[in-house]
């Protein structure tokens, strides 16, 4: 969990610090950043609402702290999964096609 440290130094913080933020103790911060224990859910999502970044960048899982999306990407998104399943069907019918074509467009 060498992220959380990073993260941590990189905010000018100590471990008795983010400790007190996420209530754990200061050791439990240290075990978590020499990977020794592992931080349950609830303290996971406050350390990524701490350091504003996703779990997967947390966790190593991604390279990307904040993936960057508009806020009309957003209200594309919220409107598709608010749709109904036939609805969400015939889009993704609709972009299915335009995967194609890049898919073309790469072979090219």
């Amino acid at each position: 969990m060498n992220r959380i440290r990073e993260l941590r130094v990189s905010r000018g913080m100590n471990q008795e610090e983010l400790a007190a933020l996420v209530q754990v103790s200061r050791p439990a911060i240290g075990h978590y950043e020499r990977g020794e224990r592992f931080p349950d859910f609830d303290t996971i999502d406050q350390l990524c609402t701490i350091f504003s970044v996703t779990a997967d960048y947390l966790l190593g899982r991604s390279d990307i702290p904040q993936p960057q999306i508009s806020d009309e990407d957003w209200l594309l998104l919220d409107a598709y999964h608010r749709a109904t399943l036939r609805d969400r069907q015939l889009v993704d019918s609709i972009l299915r096609e335009y995967r194609a074509d890049d898919k073309k467009v790469d072979a090219l």
